[in-house]
């Protein structure tokens, strides 16, 4: 699975990079960001220790839209590191705070909305959702994803 993830075309205006190395990834991300500009992680937080249960969206803001570019890297199955970085165009960024409904505990998450799927590659997506091609996707980014922004 990874090596096909690394070998896949990227989506219309998407930047992608498979990184073997922190060297590696760090120069993609500047090469996206900017070389002179200031970068950071953005990382999703669980204030105390979460449990499976459902979640109330507390607190919702825009940190990135799409005229400022992001880079997600994930994690991906192999015997060494490796991480599947790509820069979406046409997507935004949110931190959102959820509340867990049984104990209250609260995380600080990061989503990312992408605002134009119509030139998705694969089909699994639109179906599982039950939604039309072209239809905003959002998504949660799990805590071993690192999101790089510009500021």
């Amino acid at each position: 699975m990874t090596l096909k993830t690394c070998e896949l075309k990227p989506t219309k205006g998407e930047t992608k990079f498979c990184a073997t190395s922190f060297e590696s990834l760090r120069d993609f991300v500047r090469d996206v960001l900017g070389k002179e500009n200031h970068y950071k992680v953005l990382p999703t937080q669980h204030i105390k220790n979460p449990v499976a249960q459902n979640y109330t969206f507390l607190e919702i803001s825009q940190v990135f839209s799409s005229s400022n570019k992001i880079v997600a890297c994930h994690i991906l199955p192999y015997p060494y590191a490796v991480f599947y970085c790509h820069s979406p165009e046409a997507s935004k960024l949110f931190k959102i705070r959820v509340g867990g409904n049984e104990n209250g505990d609260k995380v600080d998450g990061l989503s990312v909305c992408h605002m134009d799927t119509s030139d998705w590659i694969s089909d699994d997506m639109f179906i599982l959702l039950g939604v039309k091609r072209g239809t905003p996707i959002c998504h949660f980014f799990s805590p071993a994803t690192l999101i790089w922004v510009s500021y």
